[in-house]
């Protein structure tokens, strides 16, 4: 999901495709699992082993991963998160305070480290598919101005663990700075 997000995201790109063997189910279940869909077939494409085989294209448009896309990231102490391993489910203090819990998507989390979380030391990022979970997720403009009404990720309920896809650590740069999402992204 990070490089076909870096693809659309960072690189402009309006379509990605791959080739993967006939028959290779496991990788054909792995692209669809991420938004790709079987459009064709290419007969006798590559030369195996001395044998002509077919290969399945399977692709993306920016436009369906845009629909797809379903992360979201919540940032959070680590201590939080190994309280919640025990609790069974996630409950952030804007739970209880606001009737939500945070969420940014990938291209606004950086912005949000640094406007919210600096000095805050040992922080983790909670990568969560939206399509798992159990409670209602609403994207609704911020109430801070200098967002100017763009909107946000708002969790109004407890955060399932199963949807919870990834946990990385966020650390900022010598400077105090959050630059760089895991994996390389930045914002």
């Amino acid at each position: 999901r990070q490089i076909v997000a870096y693809g659309f995201e960072r690189l402009g790109l309006v379509k990605i495709e791959a080739e993967i063997f006939v028959s290779n189910w496991a990788s054909l279940r792995i692209f669809e699992k991420n938004g790709f869909v079987l459009e064709r077939t290419n007969h006798k494409s590559v030369l195996k082993y001395g044998e002509w085989i077919d290969e399945w294209v399977v692709g993306i448009s920016r436009q369906h991963w845009d629909r797809f896309s379903g992360w979201v990231l919540h940032l959070c102490p680590r201590a939080d998160w190994v309280s919640a391993q025990t609790l069974g489910e996630y409950r952030a203090a804007s739970l209880e305070a606001v009737g939500f819990i945070h969420f940014s998507r990938p291209e606004q989390i950086l912005r949000v480290a640094n406007v919210f979380y600096r000095g805050v030391p040992d922080l983790v990022l909670l990568w969560v598919d939206s399509t798992k979970l159990a409670a209602v997720l609403c994207y609704e403009p911020s109430q801070i101005e200098a967002d100017a009404g763009e909107k946000f990720p708002h969790l109004y309920g407890a955060l399932n663990l199963d949807a919870v896809v990834m946990v990385t650590p966020l650390s900022p740069d010598s400077e105090g700075v959050y630059r760089v999402l895991p994996g390389g992204m930045s914002g």
